[in-house]
């Protein structure tokens, strides 16, 4: 039973007549639905009692007429009282029903009564009085002492006192009481002279029994509980249900304009259960769902659990009533190795379950010191700190990571660190090696199912400068002069070309620049010249040249 569906879907109707959407929900034990309005074929048992020269057609223009405005016959006459029960009773053990009634008038007519939804255990063709009788009980106005007996019944009438301000009542009857024990609704705002289509929710589980009613027109709604038990008053889980109205001395046209029945017993039943995200890191929260498989009217208490210690849930959730989800706070743990948690939702008789793994920390980042490096560019022989950034704090102890280098022979790694417990952090060194081009190197760290990777290029070395200690030399003198390298040369050494433009300088082909070294030294000569000569030195690397200018003179 979907009381909140029946409801929104004669709601999205406009005026009385409604044409709405089916029931949601399991298989339908109990329903009646007129949401689309009444035809002449009704399926209803209605009964009418009035004075004998008067009678009116039960069904008119889709609407169930309970009474008729007098003004609309001619020599029409007061005291009008009808019924339209189910023809066979219905379950009444628990039930939901929406419909949308009016109160209306002609201008030389004051309105009075009304009408009353009724659940009783007499007959189909059951009726009570007119007037305050509403059909349902006695008239105290003197027209008549019929009355309903073994019945439930919710009142919705119009009490107009000559000389006072008519007054809107409604309230729970029993037993075919009158409707004068109706409380007013003008504290709530519901005037039902005015003529407005109102609609009224009735529902009813376990002796309480709730009625809303609601002027569709100004929004003003009323809302009472009564506690009642309809099965023991009425005689049975079954009975027949349906509509009473009645006028007395004052009367007018009362109309049912769409109903909806429903006495099918949905109990909840759950789904599905689901964990978002459904991987997460141990003490990072998640967000839990539950989902019923059909909406109940009721608020739905699902029991959760989960057996692993690595993560928790509330022991219940509540899914509000006419609701088919809710979601819950999932809380975790840090842990030391990947965890499944199991979580288990049930209600009723139903229970389903979802998985969550909890992972320990992994490698959330791994760069190289930029400080020492560009843009991880790094020259041979030349080391660098890399740094390891877990995903969290390690609280669940150390951690191991595991580095590799795609060309060690290049680019050289330890093959393992540990950030301690307590820490997010840990340093590496980087060894570089001699290369001949720009040789990349990917490295990578792993730890705990997660990995990372950053690129390190290693280029051979650049000649800083070349430094002559003379720079101006008369022909056939010689200098000392020596070449200084961006970093010490890597393992091995490192040979870097050396070039004059000029024959009148000498200067040897290259120069060896032994491991660990930064500068080297060589030796230059010159010879005579007829005139002042400039001469160009020139040290080369395998990816750069630098320059020094030497003068002769005769």
């Amino acid at each position: 039973m979907n009381t909140k569906t029946i409801t929104d879907s004669i709601r999205r109707a406009a005026g009385i007549f409604a044409a709405v959407s089916g029931l949601a929900g399991a298989a339908i034990a109990d329903k009646i639905d007129y949401s689309s309005g009444f035809s002449g074929q009704t399926g209803l048992t209605i009964t009418q009692a009035s004075p004998s020269s008067y009678s009116w057609q039960p069904v008119q223009g889709g609407a169930l007429v309970l009474t008729e405005d007098p003004d609309l016959r001619r020599n029409a006459l007061p005291h009008l009282r009808s019924s339209a029960f189910s023809v066979k009773p219905v379950s009444i053990g628990k039930f939901a029903t929406v419909f949308r009634f009016r109160m209306s008038t002609t201008a030389t007519h004051n309105l009075a009564y009304g009408i009353t939804f009724c659940v009783q255990g007499d007959s189909p063709n059951a009726l009570g009085g007119p007037g305050s009788g509403l059909g349902y009980g006695p008239d105290n106005g003197g027209g008549g002492k019929q009355s309903i007996a073994k019945s439930v019944a919710v009142c919705f009438a119009v009490d107009n006192v000559a000389g006072a301000k008519a007054l809107s009542l409604s309230g729970l009857l029993v037993n075919g009481a009158s409707a004068d024990s109706g409380f007013s609704l003008a504290s709530d705002g519901i005037d039902f002279t005015l003529g407005n289509v109102c609609e009224a929710v009735i529902e009813y589980e376990a002796t309480k029994l709730k009625v809303k009613v609601t002027d569709l027109a100004t929004s003003k709604s009323s809302t009472r509980s009564y506690t009642v038990d309809v099965a023991r008053t009425v005689g049975g889980s079954s009975a027949y249900v349906g509509f009473t109205g009645g006028a007395g001395a004052f009367t007018a046209a009362q109309l049912i304009g769409a109903w909806k029945y429903d006495s099918s017993d949905v109990a909840a039943s759950v789904a599905q259960v689901s964990v978002s995200p459904s991987t997460v890191l141990g003490g990072i929260s998640a967000v839990g769902t539950v989902r019923l498989k059909d909406a109940v009217p009721t608020d739905t208490l699902v029991t959760l659990s989960t057996v692993s210690g690595s993560a928790g849930v509330p022991s219940t959730v509540v899914i509000p009533a006419g609701a088919t989800s809710q979601t819950f706070p999932v809380t975790t743990k840090p842990v030391a190795s990947a965890t499944v948690a199991t979580v288990t939702a049930a209600a009723g008789s139903t229970k389903t379950s979802g998985a969550l793994t909890v992972s320990p920390v992994g490698v959330g980042n791994i760069q190289i010191d930029h400080a020492n490096v560009s843009i991880n560019y790094l020259p041979e022989g030349k080391g660098a700190v890399g740094t390891i950034t877990l995903q969290a704090v390690a609280k669940a102890g150390p951690v191991l990571i595991t580095l590799t280098s795609a060309v060690p022979s290049v680019a050289a790694v330890p093959a393992t660190v540990i950030v301690p417990q307590g820490a997010q952090t840990v340093d590496f060194p980087i060894l570089t090696y001699h290369v001949d081009i720009n040789t990349p190197s990917m490295i990578t760290a792993v730890a705990n199912g997660s990995r990372r990777t950053t690129t390190l290029t290693v280029r051979p070395l650049r000649v800083n400068s070349v430094d002559v200690v003379t720079t101006t030399l008369k022909g056939g003198a010689g200098s000392a002069a020596s070449i200084t390298l961006e970093a010490p040369a890597p393992e091995g050494g490192v040979t870097m070309a050396l070039k004059s433009n000029d024959a009148s300088l000498k200067l040897p082909a290259s120069i060896f620049v032994p491991a660990g070294a930064t500068t080297a030294g060589f030796d230059i000569t010159t010879s005579a010249v007829a005139k002042r000569t400039q001469v160009l030195v020139t040290a080369s690397s395998r990816v750069n040249n630098v320059y020094a200018k030497i003068v002769i003179v005769p």
